[in-house]
């Protein structure tokens, strides 16, 4: 069975590094690797974010600032009365935000994508990230993010 061992271990050029983390000290993790970006795209809820992981949410929006990374936000409708206006007064000209419709209510996760990376982040119990590193598989994600984004207000 070595070889089949050895097959599964091998990697291609083009296969996807697939990464998980469980726990929130790893989640923290996940959004420390959004960091080395220079544009960070992000669909969810920072008022989620912010009950959940409190002290990595100022943090987190602290060390984006300092490394200046422009930041694209799609947050739910929650998000739109306390998170949302705070992050636009702390990163000012270096974030975008839009709002989901108030229908689809708030959830319980995070997307980021950077890079060639993409971040599936649950802030809910129980607390995992699965990160998928692809350079195709994230230009699409970010075509998603921005063909949605040019449909809402």
């Amino acid at each position: 069975i070595l070889p089949d061992l050895r097959g599964l271990y091998t990697t291609q050029k083009h296969k996807p590094k697939i990464t998980f983390y469980d726990g929130k000290t790893q989640i923290a993790e996940t959004y420390w690797r959004s960091l080395e970006a220079k544009e960070i795209f992000a669909i969810g809820s920072t008022s989620t974010l912010e009950v959940a992981l409190p002290d990595l949410y100022k943090r987190y929006l602290d060390e984006v600032k300092k490394r200046n990374i422009v930041f694209h936000d799609l947050l739910t409708h929650e998000s739109r009365l306390n998170a949302g206006p705070a992050m636009k007064a702390l990163l000012k000209g270096l974030y975008d935000v839009k709002y989901l419709p108030a229908k689809h209510g708030d959830i319980p996760t995070d997307l980021l994508i950077w890079n060639d990376s993409i971040a599936h982040i649950t802030l809910e119990e129980p607390f995992f990230a699965t990160v998928i590193t692809n350079p195709l598989l994230a230009r699409t994600m970010r075509t998603l993010f921005q063909t949605l984004w040019e449909q809402l207000p």
